[in-house]
C-alpha cells in the first residue's frame, strides 16, 4: 500500500498526456480506496493474505485513512532525509555519491507541476464532489 513512482524529465516532456492520464487514474484509485472501504479491505485481504476483520480494519485505518493523502505530493522533507542518509554514509555507493547528495536539494528530484495542474484544474475537487 505504499511505494514510490519515478520517471525522468524527458518522459514528462515527451509524454505529458500519458503522465496526466496516469496521475488522473492514480487520483481516482485513491478516491476509490477512501470511499469504498469494504472493497478496499477485500484487496487488502488478498494482498496481506488474511481474513481477520480486526487486522483489515487496522490496516485500512493506517494505510488508507492515515497515510494515503487525497493528493499524493512528494514530501520534500522525505527526499531531504534520503539525501542526508546518502551523504552521511556511502552505503556502497561511493564517496562521489555521498558528495553529490550533500550538495543536492530535494527540488532537483521532484516535479510537483503535473499533479498541481490537475488539482488547479478542479479535477480533484470534482472527483471528491466539492
Amino acid at each position: 500500500m505504499s511505494g514510490a513512482l519515478a520517471t525522468n524529465q524527458s518522459f514528462l516532456h515527451e509524454e505529458p498526456e500519458t503522465d496526466r492520464r496516469f496521475l488522473m487514474a492514480l487520483l481516482e484509485g485513491i478516491h476509490y480506496a477512501k470511499t469504498s472501504p469494504t472493497a478496499t479491505k477485500q484487496v487488502l485481504a488478498r494482498h496481506y493474505q488474511t481474513t481477520d476483520p480486526e487486522v483489515l480494519d487496522e490496516t485500512y485505518a493506517l494505510f488508507v485513512d492515515r497515510l494515503l493523502p487525497r493528493v499524493p505530493y512528494v514530501s520534500l522533507r522525505g527526499v531531504q532525509t534520503v539525501l542526508d542518509e546518502i551523504a552521511a554514509s556511502d552505503g556502497g555507493r561511493g564517496e562521489e555519491a555521498a558528495r553529490l547528495a550533500a550538495l543536492a536539494s530535494p527540488e532537483q528530484f521532484v516535479d510537483r507541476g503535473p499533479l498541481a495542474e490537475l488539482e488547479a484544474s478542479g479535477f480533484v475537487a470534482t472527483l471528491w464532489g466539492e
